[in-house]
């Protein structure tokens, strides 16, 4: 079979990593600025320094991708313009990107630069990938989690370029939508300042002093001929925080056996490679990641999840190879041929020829030397200065190449305007030659204020609308999710005995989530014919809408529940991933009363995600992670839509493939029939439980803060358009209705354990 080349790319925290992972073999290079990266405790580069590293890269035919792969508030979406630009007009090669209303921004602002998904985004099949490719995105980063068969038939069946990860630290969580740093140390990960909770020590029984959520690092070297005939399109090796020597050292081994693999169509890795990279800031173990499993006790460093130490040896040869002004192994500087002519009364011109490339840039008319004439060493000298560039001339050639009139005068300034001249014009040339921009031009600054004049206008009419429930006597409308048929039932029971007290509150419950797999036949727990008979009665009574809740990740190999659309039962679905958007949409335009509410896991951030968002729903969960002010700010910008909020619940701080119960005992699929036995815990540091959910028919756990978000009088502040909801996770029959009647009734005082989270200040 024909193997396309993969491209090698390598990280960059620093100057110095960047330029040691183009000498160690990279062929692209990813990097952040001084904004907007999810490494925001990495040295990064000066805007000055990204252009000057685009350049760079693009004459030895490089690429350099920018991380701009946090979620943006709606004021630093306002200065995302005056950092791309200068960027963009260089020639940056593409964006790295995990906010939806980032990507709309950059697709439309900045055309011809490639938009990359970030893993970040979670993309995780083939109903992610088309929903992104709608929005201009050209490659994607998928999942981690992904195996490698799914990631074939992504490829297969999708036109796209593919990114994956080979080498490095890989996160517990589905990457995106770990909440972990932030609940508990008010340090986001969607905003690049993780703490790795998930690399400290926990407990469980008399299992004490564990680190059940600490992965082992991904090392795929020995598998590089499956990755390679997988088709993917870019190997990404993870280290943006990690020092130079990790970086070239890593580059330059995998850069070896990839070519040795394209050469030779099979790879022999030496025990003295296998010894440098183990030495490389690398975990005490390591694995092939998720590529032929879908989880595993042996993927995890129970024990410790510290890194090897280090042999410095190995450290201070990779150091005198590819790091510093001095390393051995540099990229050669590019060797030209010059030509200079200098002749009286006529132009004087400096000719360049590289390759196939000829640049001839005149100057003014050579005038007759008053005093000094110059001299053909004059010329050398002024020509020679190309310190600050990649070019180089042979001295002795070029003086050789030199005419100049006896009595000829030019001014020096004059040479050195030429030479800088014809050197711009054959960087232009050269990188043109390998199909990458030198420069393009961003729209002026006048057209882009017009542009927000406009969405200005946009916003101030969509203001203008009503409120969807002006006209409903300002009731309040909660909205319930339940976790398991026990819960529901505790639901069904208290409205039925409670309704008359409630309604005169004011307050409606306007929706119940279901759990899809509550619906899927294969599930032990499926409702049955009278059950739904019983939702219908509720439904058609109570006036309550039912809405599916869809997994918060949705694997290929999960079962679609297209069959439970066909239920007159069933209203809409909340939605929690990119993949079912795209999926429910589907449904949509066969059954277009069916409604879609995304959920907060699907992050609205600014205004540009809203409108997103309200092309496919009529209601947005607002970010946990935004405080009360910036969520009811937010939320003028679009009255058509509900802004649903969290009022009482267990934030997830992790959506994990891997499975604690079967890192510490045994997978319990096989004997689920009890709801309880899907529930397990660890307890941290601070003596604080925290609940974990299996389940079992998506193959997914879910980890949740130890107490719930409990927001009281806070609700009397928000505006009509907004709906509260209560979400149950592990609550018993008797503390579900206890919190139902404290939210719709308001008979009882709040005497739980609880957090107001976010509520007053956004996480950082």
């Amino acid at each position: 079979m024909k193997i396309n080349k993969t491209e090698l790319l390598a990280p960059a925290g620093n100057i110095d990593s960047f330029y040691a992972v183009l000498r160690a073999g990279a062929d692209a290079v990813y990097l952040a600025g001084n904004k907007f990266g999810a490494r925001a405790y990495a040295d990064n580069f000066s805007t000055d320094e990204l252009c000057a590293c685009i350049r760079y890269a693009h004459l030895y035919d490089k690429r350099v991708y920018l991380t701009v792969n946090t979620l943006l508030t709606d004021a630093e979406l306002n200065e995302l313009y005056d950092f791309l630009a200068p960027l963009y007009e260089v020639g940056l090669d593409g964006v790295i990107v995990q906010d939806l209303g980032v990507i709309s921004y950059i697709y439309n602002n900045f055309p011809g630069m490639e938009v990359h998904a970030s893993t970040q985004l979670n993309t995780t099949g083939i109903e992610g990938v088309n929903f992104l490719k709608k929005m201009g995105v050209c490659r994607v980063v998928p999942a981690r989690e992904l195996s490698l068969n799914e990631i074939k038939r992504i490829k297969s069946e999708c036109d796209i370029e593919i990114e994956c990860f080979i080498h490095g630290a890989i996160c517990y969580c589905y990457s995106g939508q770990c909440l972990f740093s932030s609940v508990i140390g008010s340090r986001s990960g969607n905003r690049g300042r993780c703490a790795q909770p998930c690399r400290l020590p926990y407990s469980q029984g008399n299992k004490s002093e564990i680190y059940p959520l600490s992965l082992k690092d991904m090392c795929t070297i020995e598998y590089l001929p499956n990755l390679i005939e997988a088709g993917i399109d870019s190997f990404k090796i993870e280290g943006r925080m990690k020092k130079p020597e990790y970086a070239a050292g890593v580059t330059a081994l995998y850069r070896k056996y990839i070519d040795q693999y394209l050469k030779n169509g099979k790879i022999s890795v030496s025990s003295h490679d296998k010894k440098k990279l183990s030495s490389l800031y690398i975990r005490s173990q390591v694995s092939e990641g998720y590529y032929e499993k879908y989880n595993g006790q042996d993927m995890i460093t129970i024990d410790n999840p510290s890194y090897n130490s280090t042999d410095e040896n190995i450290i201070n040869e990779i150091h005198r190879l590819y790091v510093g002004n001095d390393a051995k192994l540099k990229l050669p500087e590019i060797k030209i041929e010059m030509n200079c002519y200098f002749s009286e009364g006529e132009p004087a011109y400096i000719s360049i020829s590289y390759n196939d490339i000829y640049i001839i840039k005149y100057g003014d008319v050579v005038d007759t030397a008053q005093k000094k004439a110059i001299t053909a060493d004059d010329i050398l000298k002024q020509v020679n200065k190309l310190g600050a560039t990649s070019f180089t001339i042979d001295p002795d050639v070029t003086k050789n190449n030199i005419f100049v009139s006896d009595n000829a005068y030019y001014n020096l300034k004059g040479i050195n305007e030429l030479r800088r001249s014809a050197i711009a014009e054959l960087e232009e040339k050269i990188i043109e030659s390998y199909g990458l921009v030198y420069s393009r031009q961003a729209v002026t600054a006048q057209e882009q204020q017009a542009k927000v004049y406009q969405e200005q206008a946009y916003q101030e009419q969509a203001l203008k609308k009503q409120s969807y429930k002006e006209q409903e006597n300002n009731s309040r409308y909660f909205n319930i999710l339940i976790n398991d048929l026990t819960q529901l039932n505790s639901v069904i029971k208290f409205i039925e005995e409670n309704n008359s007290a409630f309604i005169n509150t004011k307050n409606r419950i306007s929706r119940i989530y279901i759990p899809e797999e509550l619906f899927i036949e294969s599930s032990p727990n499926n409702i049955n014919t009278s059950f739904i008979n019983k939702l219908n009665t509720m439904k058609a009574t109570y006036d309550i809408d039912i809405y599916i809740s869809m997994p918060y990740v949705r694997r290929m190999k999960d079962e679609k529940p297209l069959s439970i659309s066909s239920h007159k039962l069933i209203s809409g679905f909340l939605v929690r991933n990119i993949e079912d958007i795209n999926y429910v949409q589907s449904i949509k335009n066969i059954s277009p009363e069916i409604d879609i509410a995304i959920d907060y896991g699907v992050y609205t951030w600014n205004r540009k995600a809203l409108y997103l968002a309200s092309s496919y729903s009529s209601s947005v969960g607002m970010p946990v992670e935004l405080c009360g002010s910036a969520q009811k700010e937010l939320a003028q910008y679009n009255h058509d839509l509900i802004y649903e909020k969290m009022v009482y619940g267990r934030i997830p701080l992790m959506h994990t493939a891997n499975c604690v119960n079967k890192t510490l005992g045994k997978c319990i699929k096989s004997n689920t029939n009890s709801n309880e036995q899907r529930w397990t815990s660890i307890t941290d540091r601070t003596k604080r439980n925290l609940p974990i959910f299996t389940d079992c028919v998506h193959c997914q756990n879910t980890i949740y803060n130890a107490v719930p978000v409990t927001l009281t009088k806070e609700i009397n502040n928000y505006p009509d358009n907004f709906d509260f909801r209560i979400d149950f996770t592990n609550e018993t029959s008797n503390s579900i209705n206890e919190v139902l009647r404290y939210y719709l009734i308001g008979d009882n005082e709040v005497n739980w354990e609880y957090t107001k989270a976010f509520e007053k200040h956004s996480t950082e």
